[in-house]
């Protein structure tokens, strides 16, 4: 494809879009492609759109031309990748788990179960996981596949008391559709989770039924865990969250020790879960396996369309191009200092999280980098890579973190705030202090006496603040998470604003 026939479909966007943003961390690279995103989401979620719809008419059986142009193929294979990059993603690890025949931690930090079976880690994850992305160090996490064709599934969960809890459900678009939990003050008991067209009797005992827009669907449950001494009153709570098919509540186990379930080792496990070489006969398989959305039928008819010609020499040609383009744009969207909306101070936020609608761009960003993203009324991720200067954060200087009074983090009742520091990667940097987030829940945590809170971000622990220390890596570019879970109404309106992060010498 060349650039007289991509420029003819999008104008200037080529230009428009930059350079390449990581790994090479040039800040006016990513401060231009910020500046310019709005301009490419509107070019992709919307003139692409049309672009589709119109073609669509023109495809062979469509009362269109004989034969696709490569040019078509590429106009609408390009928002096929955008729209398609998170079902090719969930399709993959569906289809992993769909392997997995008992309860295991695969490298000790990434829980496994059968389809319609659920796993829990006994501990936080840890620095060495190069398993899920960003992950938090607040609370242990769950994981489970469900496939609802068949029939129901029960999730059981016992009295949480006032501890911290959410059981975050998602669509296999990504989009989140139930998360019961603290906020929602949801009792204990038992959940039904149904798939969309399911119209059996509800049994006696359920407390809730909540319906799936797709019968697949990925659970992911998090507990608050407020530190090692915490284990003997958190590991029960857990143990006693179980799922079973509806046929089978009355005889599944009702408690399971995670603790004891089988460790394996999966080497250079860092699957990529939207390989090139294969994105479009899964994506095709995908589409034709997954309920559509309401109001997409048109577009996706139009990607089957193309699909279903892809060994064409013309029509290979054009969705090769797509391919390439999109992964580029996709990436650079899902940097930490591009995905979201920019706030204040260098921090960005992503409010329309697991509620992605038509913003198909940013739905594929975040499944590149921080997929299954919570509701913001559930969790707020606040994203930083710069200091006050506009520099990117450098592991090789120190830096303070300094909220007032009136900054802290906003957080509801029985919720908490976090900073947690990841590499450029995104994943956990070891330290020897095993410090790997600071905040609400940080034992001896020092507040200043006007009731202001200073943390430090450095290689080297300050003498006497130890407690308020978050260890940086020495050198390298590095970043932060700011979560805010059940966050205050200043939050959900958008006029919080978190403190810069300053340079100290």
């Amino acid at each position: 494809m060349n650039h007289d026939k991509r420029d003819a479909a999008f104008g200037e966007m080529s230009e428009q879009i930059g350079p390449e943003l990581y790994p090479d961390h040039k800040v006016p690279a990513v401060n231009e492609f910020r500046a310019k995103r709005p301009f490419i989401k509107s070019v992709v979620n919307s003139v692409v759109l049309g672009l589709v719809l119109l073609l669509f008419a023109q495809l062979p059986g469509c009362g269109g031309q004989d034969r696709i142009t490569e040019q078509q193929a590429y106009t609408i294979g390009l928002q096929a990748y955008i729209w398609g990059s998170p079902l090719v993603s969930n399709s993959n690890r569906f289809a992993r788990f769909s392997t997995v025949t008992e309860l295991r931690i695969a490298n000790h930090t990434l829980p496994q179960s059968p389809i319609n079976q659920i796993c829990f880690l006994s501990d936080y994850v840890t620095a060495d996981e190069h398993s899920i992305v960003a992950p938090n160090h607040d609370t242990i996490y769950g994981s489970a596949w469900l496939d609802l064709s068949a029939e129901p599934i029960v999730i059981r969960i016992p009295d949480m008391g006032r501890r911290y809890w959410i059981f975050e459900i998602c669509d296999f678009y990504t989009d989140v559709f139930a998360s019961p939990g603290t906020r929602l003050g949801s009792p204990p008991g038992n959940y039904l989770v149904v798939g969309p067209t399911w119209n059996g009797s509800v049994p006696p005992g359920i407390v809730q039924v909540i319906r799936a827009p797709t019968h697949r669907v990925y659970c992911l449950p998090r507990i608050l865990l407020k530190g090692e001494d915490d284990l003997p009153d958190v590991l029960p709570l857990i143990n006693s969250i179980t799922i079973a098919p509806l046929s089978q509540m009355d005889t599944a186990p009702t408690y399971i020790d995670y603790a004891a379930v089988k460790q394996v080792e999966i080497p250079n496990f860092l699957p990529n879960w939207v390989p090139d070489d294969t994105f479009w006969d899964t994506l095709h398989a995908a589409i034709l396996d997954t309920e559509p959305r309401r109001g997409e039928e048109g577009m996706v008819s139009s990607f089957l369309a193309i699909l279903n010609m892809r060994h064409d020499p013309a029509v290979q040609a054009g969705l090769a191009a797509a391919l390439a383009e999109g992964r580029k744009l996709v990436e650079q969207s899902g940097s930490f200092g591009n995905l979201g909306e920019k706030v204040g101070n260098g921090w960005t936020l992503l409010r329309t999280g697991g509620r992605f609608g038509s913003d198909y761009l940013t739905r594929a960003a975040a499944a590149s980098s921080f997929i299954y993203y919570n509701l913001l009324e559930d969790a707020a991720y606040y994203l930083q890579v710069y200091d006050a200067d506009g520099n990117l954060l450098d592991g090789a200087k120190s830096y303070r973190l300094h909220f007032t009074a009136e900054e802290l983090p906003p957080c509801g009742t029985d919720a908490f705030w976090s900073v947690t520091l990841y590499g450029s990667d995104h994943f956990l940097v070891p330290n020897l202090a095993g410090i790997y987030n600071i905040g609400t829940v940080t034992e001896g945590l020092q507040y200043n006496s006007d009731g202001s809170l200073d943390i430090y971000l450095q290689n080297a622990s300050p003498p006497g603040l130890e407690s308020n220390w978050l260890p940086t890596p020495g050198s390298g570019i590095f970043e932060l998470t700011l979560r805010v879970y059940i966050p205050g109404e200043n939050v959900l309106n958008g006029t919080y604003v978190p403190p810069s992060v300053t340079p100290v010498q």
